[in-house]
């Protein structure tokens, strides 16, 4: 009898536990501005998807030309994001990865944490589920994809026409 009571208990902590972690998510899901437009039902699918990372100042969350097989949603803090053309910083609400997720290509930038820093991961496997049913989702992060490209285009022809 005792070995069943703690398995329930063991069950039961785990459970909460799980539900502790999904609330987190939420609230951090929340403070992305991209995702509040959408409803519960599909806030509630996207959160049980996305993984919360913590990193410190100073580290390197992903490196150019690396394979891009994760998002990335700024829940907290701050990423530097280094490129050719100079440094762009991102804040609360920004999102990165997009690019090589899409286009399944090596990633464009390295991209580095200014100050501690809370991210939502959104892996590539869990993108294109969501994707099949929530087209919504994809068009906003398409439409950033397009609007980056565009303005690393500009900066790089800048760059090129100043020498």
């Amino acid at each position: 009898m005792l070995f069943r009571s703690t398995g329930i208990l063991a069950t039961g902590f785990a459970e909460e536990e799980r539900r502790r972690e999904y609330l987190r998510v939420w609230d951090q899901v929340t403070k992305v501005p991209m995702f509040t437009a959408l409803g519960t039902v599909t806030l509630s699918e996207i959160v049980g998807k996305l993984r919360v990372r913590h990193y410190p100042a100073r580290f390197v969350v992903v490196r150019r030309d690396e394979p891009g097989d994760s998002m990335f949603f700024i829940s907290e803090g701050q990423v530097e994001v280094r490129v050719p053309q100079g440094p762009i910083y991102l804040g609360q609400g920004g999102f990165f990865g997009e690019m090589a997720l899409l286009d399944r290509l090596p990633r464009t930038a390295t991209i580095v944490t200014s100050r501690p820093t809370t991210l939502l991961v959104l892996y590539a496997s869990d993108f294109y589920e969501i994707a099949s049913h929530i087209p919504s989702l994809v068009e906003a992060v398409e439409r950033e994809a397009r609007r980056r490209r565009a303005e690393n285009e500009s900066r790089l022809t800048k760059a090129d026409s100043a020498q």
